[in-house]
């Protein structure tokens, strides 16, 4: 019934691209046009495709054809055909007798073939079903008509196909643009670089709402920006660096003041759009709290280390003066960035780590107004983030003790497709409320340890959060001192899981058990808790609740171990407080 529904009410319109949530070419000779849409059980497919032979389009996990599900269709002697095989082991293909896919509409001409098809978003005898996770769609295309079982793909594209879409607002008469863009920088000879320039804060006469944030990526120069984030700064003591300053990021000729550049207020990586904020939402410029200057963070990969590449990419903002209802911050949260702190070891199939976010709960209380008498925030966008071993992230979400559904999640992630996804329901963030990212990295093809750092050889840990009204905290992550003699060398991990496994207890203060550091960070200032204790999180079975656990005082003997989330044992310990009103790079 919901497909005869969801057929019938497509075949009036749907044979136009424009009529589709999301469009794309998928080869950069822009020869494949993919659209697509979706509704609460299927997913529709329309393809332009020059040429007038086969169209072949497939759904894998990894980029692979073993265990993927493909579809072929076109037109031949003026008949529609199709036809659905799945991927073996031994990269061909295998017909099916029962076809998942359904062709709905085709057409050939001006050396153009235009279909439409459909088919389920999952079923449980179904080869491939279609998840909030990052999919690897195949595509490819033939001179002829004739399908083999040996076909291969023309390319692989990743992407996320159940994107929420909000409709594209009508722009007031009021609004403009700003752009924070480098200015002919040359990328540096360098396989992995960080960049920064500073740029005023606009001068306005009142306060005005971003409502939408646009990557500019210079043609030509996509293969050199993998992300871009942009931040605002509260400190400006030294005159010259607020207005197109640019040096290396995180460096010793980086101006102090922009280690106060605390605030996210937006960040773009590779596969992301234009993002458009809920219209009842904007993020502020030229009020009373907004930050002083911004600054633009380029991350630039040149694996060939090519010289003489310059680079004009950047932010662009659109903003009206029709104020919105609330303002937009963005929360990260995570393991902190730190080569001393974060080890994952070679050989690793699958290696956990997670990032806290335990004891900021006084940051997150919004300021109570006449437009919010809510005690809690509402979350409604989250990037995810991890470099080149990462494979799975998870952003989970306890209160009370208890787990609640996973905020966001990836498991098929790819470093090379990351974007801002919005939340199919908005949910609210309490004051006491626990966020925990989970990160599973896959290291098999590495002889050495890997570290925590801002090479893209290097791992993350990191979920960006936006959210309104806007919070005090801006920065959530927590970190770990390990005992790094337990850790041994290189060589023990090779074809050893079980030493796997051992470590990924160590460096998470599972196994011995450790404490970790929870860093909260606001516009200005850096509060550090030492000692914090893993999530208690209550089992659904009342028969296996552990009873609470509080934090008690340095003189009072620690309570037994508990059973702790994600595959550990909880522990307790003192949490002390130092605060700093300064922040440095952690």
């Amino acid at each position: 019934m919901y497909f005869l529904a969801f057929v019938l009410s497509c075949l009036g319109s749907s044979v136009l691209a424009d009529d589709y949530f999301h469009s794309l070419y998928l080869d950069r000779n822009k020869t494949y046009h993919l659209s697509w849409k979706f509704n609460k059980s299927h997913i529709e497919f329309h393809t332009e495709v020059k040429t007038l032979g086969y169209v072949m389009l497939g759904l894998s996990t990894d980029g692979n054809l073993e265990n993927a599900d493909v579809f072929f269709a076109g037109v031949s002697n003026g008949q529609p055909y199709s036809s659905n095989y799945y991927g073996n082991s031994d990269g061909k293909l295998s017909l099916q007798s029962i076809s998942e896919w359904h062709l709905m509409y085709s057409n050939e001409s001006n050396m153009e073939t235009t279909l439409t098809f459909s088919r389920e978003l999952s079923g449980p005898n179904m080869k491939m079903n279609i998840t909030q996770n990052t999919m690897r769609v195949l595509w490819g295309y033939g001179k002829t008509d004739n399908v083999s079982d040996n076909l291969q793909p023309d390319g692989v594209k990743s992407l996320y196909l159940l994107q929420e879409q909000l409709p594209e607002p009508v722009m007031p008469n009021d609004t403009f643009a700003i752009q924070f863009r480098m200015n002919d920088t040359q990328i540096p000879k360098s396989k992995t670089t960080y960049w920064c320039k500073s740029f005023e804060t606009p001068q306005l006469d009142e306060q005005v709402h971003a409502i939408v944030l646009s990557p500019y990526i210079q043609e030509g120069n996509e293969a050199f920006v993998h992300h871009i984030i942009v931040y605002g700064c509260y400190r400006n003591t030294t005159k010259g660096i607020n207005n197109g300053y640019e040096a290396k990021c995180y460096s010793e000729n980086m101006p102090i003041d922009w280690y106060f550049c605390n605030e996210v207020v937006f960040g773009w990586a590779v596969g992301g759009s234009r993002f458009f904020l809920p219209e009842h939402t904007g993020i502020s410029f030229g009020g009373k709290d907004d930050p002083e200057y911004y600054l633009l963070e380029m991350h630039y990969d040149n694996p060939q280390e090519k010289e003489g590449v310059l680079d004009s990419s950047g932010i662009d903002i659109t903003l009206t003066k029709s104020k919105r209802q609330y303002n937009v911050g963005m929360l990260s949260v995570g393991y902190v960035v730190q080569r001393t702190k974060q080890l994952i070891p070679p050989y690793a199939k699958e290696f956990k780590y997670y990032g806290n976010c335990v004891a900021c709960g006084s940051m997150i209380k919004p300021e109570r107004n006449n437009q919010w008498n809510e005690d809690g925030v509402k979350m409604f966008a989250v990037l995810l983030h991890a470099h080149l071993t990462g494979r799975k992230i998870r952003l989970h979400h306890y209160r009370d003790g208890k787990k609640l559904p996973d905020i966001m999640y990836d498991e098929n992630y790819d470093f090379n497709y990351q974007e801002l996804r919005y939340m199919k329901n908005e949910t609210t963030l309490l004051q006491g409320d626990i966020l925990q990212v989970e990160c599973v990295y896959d290291t098999t093809d590495r002889t050495d340890f890997t570290k925590g750092g801002f090479s893209t050889k290097d791992e993350m840990c990191q979920a960006y959060i936006m959210h309104y009204p806007e919070i005090k905290l801006k920065r959530c992550t927590s970190g770990l001192n390990f005992d790094h003699k337990l850790i041994g060398t290189n060589l023990q991990y090779k074809n050893n899981q079980s030493a796997v496994k051992k470590m990924e207890l160590i460096v998470n203060g599972l196994e011995p058990e450790v404490g970790f550091t929870q860093y909260c960070i606001n516009k200005t200032s850096l509060i550090k808790y030492t000692n914090r204790a893993f999530p208690l999180i209550k089992s659904d079975d009342p028969t296996t609740q552990q009873p609470p656990t509080t934090q008690q005082p340095p003189t009072t003997q620690q309570p037994p171990t508990t059973e702790k989330n994600s595959a550990a044992k909880i522990f307790v310990k003192t949490g002390m407080i130092f605060i700093s009103i300064s922040y440095w790079l952690i």
